[in-house]
Order: structure tokens, then C-alpha cells, then sequence
């Protein structure tokens, strides 16, 4: 199990305290990390409100993937309605969110085990992550599949409002409408099944 440093862990008994980053980091005398341009390493990040220090988000990333909530903001993209709309206010705000980097890992199990660490501490102070922290790529998989069997619309729903573009494509995929439909969720189960 992934342990944090002594600077770390203050970090976070003042912030779930204060909930105002900055305020944690100057008091636990905690630098957040920089990722040199090119870094291979994987990272667990915070979005944090500027307006008032709390963070909003904990995730995992490599590269540029903390910068990916902005723009998927911008362009009208909702994966998780909270987190779009904390950060749609703080642009509305004239402000821009807060990209922090907490701790960096060769191992992404490592950074899993951190961003899952940091989820369980700070959920009740008002994360808009919708997962509490993922471990596995399997996790992961099983988890957005079971979502989109749990929002499978009926098929007598679904074939009701389909556009004739969505049928013939159905028709030439797979020979009519049910057919296409069952394969859908067939691997959609099946996908549960081997990823549990």
C-alpha cells in the first residue's frame, strides 16, 4: 500500500480543517510537485476553486490529462454534470481552476492507491468525483460498463425514438434493430462478467 510522506499527510489533516488548499500547503510547509515537460511519470492531481481554496476533484493522470476537465468544459462536455458545472462557475467567475500536482509515481498502482486514498479523505468535503477512487483498469472497464447497462434504455424505447440513420446502420450491422440491440448488451454483461 502506497504510504504519504509526513508533509503529505499534514496536508491533509489541515485541509479537511481549513478546506482551503493554500492555506494546507503553507501550514503543513507542503510544495506541490512540478512534472518536467516529457515526464513519463504517472501523477494524482487536485482541481481546486481559486475562489476558495477547496478542492473539487482528485484524479490520476500522465502528460496533460489534469488540463482535459477544462476543455471538455469549454466544449460543452458533460461526463460528470457537478464537476462541469464547479468549473463552468469558476471561468463564469473571471477566474481559472487551479491545476495541482500532489504526488508523482513511476507505478501507476501507486498513483490508483493515492488518488483512491485522497477520494476516501476528502469525498464528505465536497468532491465532484463521481468514483471513489479507482484501483485497476478492470475496475475501471466493469464500472463504466455496468453504468451503461443501467442506463440501457428499453428496446421497445429506444427503437420507438431511433433516426432511420440509426436503423439502417443497425440493419446492416447486424440484420435488424433487436439483433443489434442484444449484441449490445450481451457484451456489455459479458464485459461485467470477465472484469469482476
Amino acid at each position: 500500500m502506497q504510504k504519504l510522506s509526513a508533509k503529505q499527510e499534514q496536508f491533509c489533516r489541515v485541509y479537511k480543517e481549513s478546506q482551503n488548499a493554500f492555506c494546507a500547503s503553507f501550514e503543513a510547509d507542503f510544495d506541490f510537485c512540478t512534472l518536467e515537460k516529457g515526464s513519463h511519470l504517472f501523477y494524482v492531481y487536485l482541481l481546486i476553486d481559486p475562489n476558495d481554496g477547496q478542492i473539487f476533484y482528485v484524479g490520476k493522470g500522465k502528460g496533460r490529462r489534469m488540463y482535459q476537465h477544462v476543455r471538455a468544459a469549454l466544449n460543452g462536455d458533460v461526463d460528470n454534470s457537478a464537476k462541469y458545472d464547479r468549473i463552468k462557475q469558476i471561468l463564469d467567475s473571471g477566474q481559472d481552476v487551479v491545476h495541482k500536482i500532489f504526488s508523482l509515481h513511476e507505478k501507476e498502482d501507486d498513483a490508483f492507491a493515492v488518488e483512491k486514498m485522497l477520494i476516501e479523505e476528502f469525498a464528505p468535503l465536497g468532491l465532484t468525483n463521481i468514483v471513489h477512487g479507482v484501483v485497476t483498469e478492470n475496475q475501471w472497464v466493469n464500472r463504466r460498463a455496468k453504468i451503461l447497462l443501467e442506463t440501457l434504455k428499453p428496446f421497445e424505447t429506444w427503437e420507438a425514438n431511433a433516426s432511420p440513420d440509426v436503423v439502417a446502420s443497425c440493419i446492416s450491422l447486424c440484420g435488424s434493430m433487436q439483433a443489434f440491440y442484444d449484441e449490445v448488451r450481451e457484451m456489455l454483461e459479458d464485459i461485467v462478467r470477465r472484469t469482476e
